[in-house]
């Protein structure tokens, strides 16, 4: 009798199938395919996948801990049920960052966006992960719930808004508000989900040592209860990679390297965690060796911190603004110099703001018209003829008055260029700015791939022909297609 076996790897982007057809004797038939699957009509749930993944990695580091711990206790002597008493400790360890099971993977670029706008403290966050991560930095239930509630109350009254609210609050947002309203209602019942585990007895990792504290106070065949709870914690608090690499290297002093490696790798962002920190290095720093920091070191000081996901975050501009307040002789100079040679510098506004424009002053492009008078040569190379030419164009009284700002911007500039930022006591400050959602922005898209500027109104009507014409995504594909074929010269 035959039979057929099928196994699926799905990926982020491939997903691989292999299939044979085989009897007690032989296998009759086999093959292998990658299945590239359209997004845009079918989205499989990862829900299982990652759940296995979770599971099939805990079962591991559970395993993995256990067997570290032989190698560090001298555990033959006890009898067996003191044995599997010593290795139940290791079964709970309690949670560093809060799971659930909601069938919620991802937020969509919009959503992203408006997060940002009106509920800043969830702007940073896009996966369902993410969001649990966040989450996780609650030590409480009684934070937790109420910053719960009070984030559930918010998206309830945005997602109860009618089509004319809509239209008047969020007008930017109108056309993509079912997607945004979906994504919120997916961000509650996360939210939700998550208080409810917790109510059912998820426990944090302080919590759990608490009680791992307690139950060795219990057990009267340990004779160093303190050493003994400092040695089951902190191996409790190891992950998997690390505790590969300790049972991968036979070598105690080699293994203390990759252990002081290991925490080494955190990023430890709030003041509590920087003071743990600090007491975590002092402690590796005063042990000779492994065994000696894992019986002496607090477990509360080798809890993993929170994740920052620092290179998750939405894009911030890093453009660099002039911050200063001109003097009054300073704005006169600046306004004389630019009205009588750079006029088309202007704009309106530059009573309100004087300084962009001294920055477009400063950063002016040379050419063969002001190379004479350029305010890098003037002030940066400090070119006597430069200078000459300068103060007979404009005046002694504007070569003085711009002096000292212009010499400590090109200064400065220059540091910052060699990757030198002195944020606290620089005249500059950064744009943060978030970069803006690419519909707002198609004229500007566009300009590189046709060289030629477009106006919002012109990119539009481009985009209409294109998509009556041959289809938008056709014409997209077909765009990405030829930039691979001739890369850099495709611009």
């Amino acid at each position: 009798m035959s039979k057929l076996a099928i196994s699926i790897d799905m990926g982020a982007v491939n997903n691989g199938v292999f299939y044979c057809v085989y009897d007690e004797s032989a296998i009759k038939k086999k093959d292998a395919k990658a299945l590239i699957i359209d997004k845009n009509k079918i989205n499989f749930s990862k829900k299982s996948r990652r759940e296995n993944r979770h599971r099939v990695r805990s079962y591991a580091r559970r395993k993995l801990a256990k067997r570290y711990f032989l190698n560090l206790f001298e555990i033959d002597s006890l009898s067996n049920s003191q044995k599997e008493s010593v290795f139940g400790l290791f079964n709970n360890r309690g949670y560093t960052f809060l799971s659930s099971d909601s069938e919620f993977e991802e937020i969509s670029e919009i959503t992203s966006e408006f997060l940002q706008e009106y509920l800043e403290e969830l702007g940073a966050f896009r996966t369902k992960e993410e969001f649990e991560k966040f989450l996780s930095k609650f030590e409480e239930l009684e934070d937790l719930e109420k910053f719960v509630d009070e984030k559930v109350e918010q998206i309830e009254k945005i997602t109860q808004l009618n089509k004319a609210e809509i239209a008047k609050e969020f007008i930017n947002y109108k056309d993509d508000f079912k997607t945004i309203k979906d994504d919120l209602k997916n961000i509650k019942k996360l939210f939700l989900q998550i208080v409810d585990e917790i109510k059912n007895g998820a426990k944090p990792r302080k919590k759990y040592l608490q009680e791992l504290k307690k139950e060795i106070v219990s057990l009267d065949f340990i004779a160093d209860k303190d050493a003994f709870y400092n040695l089951v914690g902190n191996i409790s608090n190891l992950q998997l990679r690390i505790l590969r690499k300790l049972i991968n290297q036979k070598d105690r002093a080699k293994q203390f390297e990759k252990l002081k490696n290991y925490f080494w790798t955190f990023h430890y962002k709030s003041e509590d965690e920087k003071q743990r920190k600090a007491k975590l290095f002092d402690a590796l720093k005063n042990a000779k060796t492994i065994e000696e920091f894992f019986t002496t070191c607090s477990p509360l000081l080798t809890v993993p911190p929170y994740e920052d996901m620092n290179n998750r975050s939405t894009y911030k501009c890093n453009s660099l603004h002039l911050n200063i307040e001109l003097q009054k002789e300073q704005f006169k100079s600046l306004k004389k110099i630019l009205e009588s040679e750079f006029s088309y510098l202007l704009e309106d506004g530059f009573e309100k703001n004087p300084t962009k424009y001294l920055q477009r002053f400063f950063d002016l492009k040379k050419d063969a018209t002001n190379k004479l008078y350029h305010p890098r040569e003037v002030y940066k190379h400090k070119n006597p003829k430069a200078i000459e030419s300068f103060k007979k164009l404009f005046g002694k009284e504007a070569y003085e008055n711009l002096k000292d700002i212009a010499v400590r911007y090109y200064d400065e500039e220059a540091k910052i260029i060699d990757g030198i930022f002195d944020e606290k006591n620089s005249i500059f400050t950064k744009c943060n700015r978030n970069t803006p959602y690419k519909n707002n922005i198609k004229e500007i898209l566009l300009k590189p791939l046709y060289g030629c500027e477009f106006s919002n109104t012109q990119a539009e009507a481009l985009i209409e022909k294109i998509k009556q014409k041959r289809g938008l995504k056709a014409y997209m594909e077909l765009v990405a297609t030829k930039a691979k074929e001739y890369q850099n010269r495709f611009y």
